[in-house]
């Protein structure tokens, strides 16, 4: 498919003042749970120019798809080449990093939901990072303890520890949230299914057992080894279908074995079979397009391996110069 053109992106001040249209080509994006989204776009030099922009590095940059919805971002990189200057944007998660909690606090028991929202509201004299904050409070409870760290360390970690997810979601009012859950997205296996040859082209599904793990002794990480509490969690089904294949975690904020046994079953659910990663490719235009999110569960049939999963969608990509869309996610069968 041939590219869609030109677009228009909005670019703000920091704090989303004084915001103006900026017409660019050759876009492309990500939104992903877990991580920091990226969008690169190209603008002639002598448009840039014209902006009056002498730096474009720390604008705010919003971008509306008409079917993959919202970007919106930080400009952190620019590269002038030839005609044309790139702005390279990373998404608002991204806000986290260089922002620090304010002092040592620690918690003996909580969330991670709980923890995370202490630390993007205890602020160090700072406007609000994102106008609304959505945690949920499910999950193992966790002991932290955090001095001046910076705050996209501490949530990336809390995540880890409890195996769950965040990602910040951009309306169309440019306004922000951030979300911390244990499914950042929705199950939509009732509403939405992605058939191969149908709704979706290309599919690419890999099955690796090179990692496989169905018992697992859980180690917590804030004691020396000798000391540490621990607990071992197995899958006796897995065990008798493939063998035994063990392995060792070690869990920050995790001190009892009962906070150690449930985080450790979360990854022996995740890695008691062989891992599915699936990448979907599907046309820019598709309206199924705007159902789907990051952190979506939904069907997929594969026509190919004559399969059908259940699909845990990680990230999306969109490459305008081609018009082509990639899901990105972990495959369950139904």
């Amino acid at each position: 498919m041939a590219s869609l053109g030109p677009q228009t992106v909005i670019l703000a001040d920091p704090g989303g003042g004084n915001k103006r249209e900026v017409r660019v080509g050759n876009i492309s994006a990500s939104w992903q749970i877990n991580g920091i989204p990226r969008l690169s776009a190209l603008m002639p030099l002598r448009d840039a120019w014209r902006q009056g922009i002498d730096d474009y590095t720390d604008l705010e940059l919003y971008w509306q798809h008409p079917t993959c919805g919202m970007w919106g971002g930080i400009v952190k990189r620019t590269r002038a080449s030839g005609q044309t200057l790139e702005l390279g944007a990373r998404g608002m998660v991204r806000k986290l990093k260089k922002s620090t909690v304010r002092r040592t606090y620690f918690q003996a028991r909580g969330s991670a939901g709980a923890l995370v929202a202490r630390a993007l509201q205890d602020g160090n004299g700072e406007r609000p990072l994102f106008n609304a904050i959505e945690v949920d409070d499910a999950g193992p409870l966790i002991s932290v303890e955090w001095r001046g760290d910076d705050r996209f360390q501490v949530v990336d970690r809390l995540a880890k520890a409890s195996g769950q997810q965040y990602r910040v979601d951009v309306a169309e009012d440019f306004t922000t949230t951030f979300q911390f859950g244990v499914r950042a997205g929705e199950d939509k296996t009732g509403s939405v299914l992605i058939a191969e040859g149908y709704n979706a082209g290309d599919m690419d599904i890999i099955i690796d057992s090179e990692n496989v793990e169905n018992r697992i002794l859980a180690v917590s990480a804030d004691d020396d080894w000798a000391d540490a509490a621990w607990t071992i969690v197995a899958d006796g089904k897995s065990i008798r279908d493939r063998g035994l294949h063990q392995g060792t975690r070690r869990y920050y904020g995790l001190t009892s074995p009962g906070a150690l046994a449930e985080r450790a079953r979360v990854e022996l659910n995740e890695l008691r079979n062989p891992t599915m990663v699936a990448t979907v490719t599907m046309s820019a235009r598709t309206g199924l397009l705007a159902e789907i999110t990051e952190g979506d569960r939904v069907r997929l049939w594969s026509a190919s391996m004559n399969r059908r999963f259940f699909f845990d969608i990680e990230q999306r990509a969109i490459n305008e110069s081609t018009g082509q869309v990639a899901l990105v996610g972990t495959l369950e069968d139904e």
